[in-house]
């Protein structure tokens, strides 16, 4: 519903809510600002704005200069729905990051909030370059993206086990690795399973006080394979293939 510059009274946001039912709105209000909330009627007929993660708690609201409200429906399998998705999930990856490692994507993604990450796809639902232009909004916000090309896959190093050689190094590393992150120590580890593994941690090259890492699965014999990047001492995420 929208009312060109005029306001919407509250019987006429009610009146949305109870046509839709419980769900997320986004509300425009007269000075531009934008919020994406969740809205329901209570039994005793009145608005409420629902408690975070809650489908039975909420508290009245009264919203006031509102010009535009409409229901937030995000399909699965639409473009949107799977980058929010992509986002979500990333987001869950990022802030385990260890606090020497990739601090400048961690914070991204401890400082960008899901409903600016919601109101700026809605905003441009339906553009051609969308998937393009969310990677960039992100990467404006300092979030890391490559790994949103690959589904944001995760790879635990305790299922990297070595069967064809560097049982040693292998079990050196998985003892000592977050002793060395937490001490900033550079180091670098080789074994051979499935693919010939590498893990490099690099301190020494980086002037912001925070340490690169990085896992390459290789085919054997081959400098091809897959790269990722170590967010903490248990596990990486997927950023390029070779």
């Amino acid at each position: 519903m929208q009312l060109g510059l005029f306001t919407l009274t509250y019987d006429q946001i009610k009146q949305v809510v109870k046509e839709n039912g419980m769900g997320r709105y986004l509300l425009v209000y007269s000075d531009g600002r934008k919020e994406i909330c969740r809205l329901a009627i209570g039994s005793s007929g009145s608005l409420l704005k629902m408690c975070e993660k809650s489908k039975r708690y909420g508290y009245y609201f009264y919203p006031e200069n509102v010009v535009d409200i409409k229901p937030v429906k995000t399909e699965p399998q639409s473009e949107l729905g799977k980058l929010l998705k992509l986002y979500k999930k990333a987001k869950r990856v990022w802030i385990k990051a260890h606090p020497n490692l990739w601090q400048s994507y961690a914070e991204g993604y401890k400082n960008i909030s899901d409903q600016e990450v919601e109101l700026f796809l809605f905003a441009h639902a339906g553009d051609s370059y969308l998937t393009e232009k969310f990677k960039e909004f992100l990467s404006s916000k300092g979030c890391e993206t490559y790994s949103l090309f690959y589904g944001v896959k995760v790879v635990y190093l305790s299922s990297l086990n070595p069967t064809r050689g560097g049982w040693e190094e292998y079990e050196k590393m998985m003892k000592e690795l977050k002793h060395n992150l937490d001490n900033k120590i550079d180091c670098e580890y080789h074994w051979q399973g499935f693919y010939d593994y590498s893990l490099r941690v690099n301190f020494k090259d980086y002037e912001d006080g925070y340490g690169r890492a990085f896992l390459s699965c290789e085919y054997r014999g081959c400098g091809n394979g897959h790269y990722y990047y170590l967010v903490n001492e248990k596990m990486a995420v997927h950023v390029e293939d070779d």
